[in-house]
């Protein structure tokens, strides 16, 4: 039996674990299966975009002879992802995406950050060490449950929320003004990067704090920010402000039609997508394109001076106009997904 189970691959075996896990712990069930023990919640579809997973921690290597791996934790939420059992996710090395995994026995070892995991399926030493330098992931939508719903928000669930100017901001200032001001979507959320991993900008120097990347709205016109500033400033004096459309006005970028990479210039974007390899083959290669630019920049996810609310259910976040808010010369590392990390 044991030389049967070893003749199937690894990752084929990892799976029927979790299905098996899925079937006998009623846990388990309970948590990410249906009635009838499938993953309802554990996501099945081993091709998919990195963008839905977080980075939570690295197999160092084997643990023991029964199949265990020491997992070092990246993740704010250790306990979450593994102080208990869960399903978690991880990439093979030849996949595009992660697979879903049972985690079984999971308990802390010697350091903070390091763990001693039962993955199911896994049950030699043999396999952990095959499993040694992978990575493990969770799943965006598996908000970690030490997190307050009523009062923290989970990185994650910014993406894609719109982002509005929060006139009401200024109501001791001047209460009338603020309610006057017509309501001004800057745009949406598409990235989202840790202080940790910031570069420098030029106009703020080293930067501190974690950033969010706004893709702007085209119909957010930053002159709306200056006339309000102007109005306000003839009846209240505003300590140290200058001008909050002074300081960078994003950076504009041309998408591939195709696989939306990233150029500085529109002629070189449609010189990619001339010679792109997910262009259809009935396109016609004659055919001109021209659109305008995305237009991006950094706003440093400071509460609550610069981000003022967050209403996580109506997907929508409101920040305070100050001065430097709009940051186009910072330039962070690239990451899969929303921060990479959770």
């Amino acid at each position: 039996q044991q030389q049967r189970r070893s003749s199937r691959p690894l990752f084929a075996r990892l799976r029927d674990g979790l299905q098996r896990t899925l079937e006998s712990d009623a846990s388990f069930r309970e948590r990410y299966g249906d009635s009838e023990g499938a993953g309802a919640r554990v996501c099945v579809v081993y091709e998919g975009s990195m963008d839905d997973f977080v980075e939570i921690g690295s197999i160092m290597g084997a643990h023991g002879v029964v199949g265990q791996v020491k997992v070092r934790s990246s993740t704010d939420f250790p306990q979450d992802r593994f102080g208990r059992p869960g399903v978690q996710y991880l990439k093979p090395r030849t996949s595009a995406a992660p697979q879903p995994v049972a985690l079984t026995q999971c308990r802390k070892a010697g350091q903070d950050d390091v763990f001693v995991v039962q993955i199911a399926g896994a049950d030699t030493r043999e396999d952990a060490i095959r499993l040694t330098g992978l990575t493990l992931y969770a799943s965006q939508r598996d908000r970690p449950s030490s997190l307050d719903e009523a009062s923290e928000v989970y990185v994650p669930e910014l993406l894609d929320m719109q982002v509005y100017i929060d006139w009401g901001a200024f109501a001791e200032e001047d209460e009338a003004l603020a309610a006057a001001m017509p309501e001004c979507l800057v745009g949406r959320i598409v990235d989202y990067v840790p202080g940790s991993e910031a570069t420098q900008s030029k106009e703020l120097g080293a930067i501190r704090e974690d950033m969010l990347l706004i893709e702007m709205d085209p119909s957010f016109d930053r002159t709306v920010i200056d006339h309000f500033y102007q109005q306000l400033s003839q009846e209240t004096e505003i300590d140290g402000f200058t001008n909050p459309s002074s300081v960078g006005g994003g950076v504009q970028v041309w998408e591939c039609e195709f696989c939306a990479m990233e150029f500085a210039t529109e002629q070189e974007a449609v010189h990619h997508e001339r010679l792109c390899e997910y262009r259809p083959a009935d396109d016609d290669d004659a055919q001109e394109i021209s659109r305008s630019p995305v237009v991006r920049a950094f706003i440093p996810y400071v509460v609550p001076d610069i981000v003022t609310s967050i209403d996580t259910e109506a997907r929508r976040l409101w920040l305070k106009p100050v001065d430097g808010m709009f940051l186009s010369s910072f330039a962070p590392p690239r990451s899969a997904g929303l921060g990479g990390t959770d």
